[in-house]
């Protein structure tokens, strides 16, 4: 076969679609029954590592212990629902930067440091701390640079702030300024150009999208008739791009995911029936966790890459896992490799912290080594004449 049909074919296999993604699912770490991984919590960096949250009572307090990697030892152990520290906002998520630090927020008992905290199996540290102008934190994100955005509860109100990388703190919005009455809920992401979102409330209770960098913070999508931007889930990407839900008005389940770039991007009237997380990298995949359509969708929730549930599916409820059945999800990250970092439980009660690994196309693998033996047929061609 000569040089030009060989790249030719190459071309051929690497253009034809997949059928379907292929993910390789590794465990991160398995928990017995009687504990508690709080599945909301799974995050991912761009070198693959996972960081994760588990919680235990210990009367009176409830403390959380986080992960990274494997569960045999917690980089950051806190107590929280004390100290003004809310159960329901700022201890329920985690996030891992570059380095492998592990952030949640808390109060390392007895009198260790509270705030926003980082640990990365030595010392705890407090990144920004729990003080007399921030008393109370409810959301938090970091990105790879070690910056964290956060929102806490201030003197005047909620405020939107960036802790960087050298310990500055950037405020960025806050509670009656430029329109801004408040933020609606603990959802903020940050990209690694320090770019934040979160959900956002107007004067005047129009809800809607902000995003920004200290100085230059506005909304960039506000409600419309039909049109409510949600607070329970958002991300941005490396552009600026945010994901996010909307419904119609006067409805909170179903609606469809938007991105602040591309406009809607898969939405309930399909095989979906409501979306409960979504998540983006860098540069720019996204992945979602949405029930299917059915008598219970309480039975069908998955995770997956796009709206086709076959083609797109990563995991769901239902599949045969470690010797078990899923029971239960709940989707983390992803990065830029399109490792996707999540939760599941199985029907026995072993929890699980998982990453899907994307395993190359057969097609596209097969093509590449065509077009290696179509360069290597030019290059032996070459040396005989």
């Amino acid at each position: 076969m000569t040089t030009r049909r060989l790249l030719l074919l190459a071309l051929v296999l690497l253009a034809v679609p997949s059928h379907a993604a292929t993910y390789r699912i590794e465990v991160i770490a398995e928990f017995p029954s009687d504990v508690l991984v709080i599945g909301e919590s799974t995050d991912i960096n761009q070198s693959g590592q996972v960081g994760f949250l588990v919680s235990r009572f210990v009367d009176p307090n409830l403390l959380y212990d986080a992960y990274r990697g494997d569960a045999e030892t917690p980089v950051v152990a806190v107590a929280v629902g004390v100290d003004g520290f809310s159960q329901a906002g700022a201890s329920s998520n985690s996030s891992i930067d570059g380095l492998g630090a592990v952030y949640l927020t808390g109060r390392v008992l007895p009198a260790g440091p509270a705030g926003v905290l980082a640990g990365d199996g030595g010392a705890v540290t407090a990144r920004v701390s729990l003080t007399a102008s921030l008393y109370t934190f409810v959301g938090h994100d970091s990105n790879d640079a070690g910056q964290v955005g956060f929102i806490a509860g201030s003197l005047t109100g909620f405020t939107l702030q960036r802790r960087e990388a050298n310990g500055d703190l950037s405020p960025i919005a806050a509670h009656g300024a430029a329109g801004v009455d408040s933020f609606g809920g603990n959802e903020i992401a940050i990209n690694e150009a320090g770019t934040v979102a979160s959900y956002l409330q107007l004067d005047g209770g129009t809800r809607g999208i902000g995003r920004g960098v200290p100085g230059a913070y506005g909304a960039v999508v506000t409600e419309a008739p039909g049109f409510v931007p949600q607070p329970y889930f958002l991300d941005i990407d490396g552009a600026g791009s945010v994901i996010f839900l909307a419904t119609p008005t006067g409805v909170s389940t179903g609606g469809a995911l938007y991105t602040t770039v591309g406009g809607e991007f898969v939405n309930s009237a399909g095989p979906f029936a409501n979306f409960l997380n979504a998540a983006c990298s860098e540069n720019g995949r996204l992945v979602f966790q949405a029930n299917r359509d059915g008598p219970d969708v309480s039975t069908t929730g998955g995770i997956y890459t796009g709206p086709d549930p076959i083609a797109g599916k990563v995991f769901a409820v239902g599949d045969a896992f470690a010797g078990s059945t899923v029971s239960r999800i709940r989707l983390g990250d992803i990065n830029d490799a399109g490792q996707i970092a999540f939760f599941a439980e199985v029907l026995d009660g072993r929890d699980f912290v998982l990453r899907a690994d994307p395993v190359p196309e057969p097609r596209a693998a097969l093509g590449a080594l065509v077009a290696l033996a179509a360069l290597a047929h030019a290059a032996l061609s070459r040396s005989r004449r």
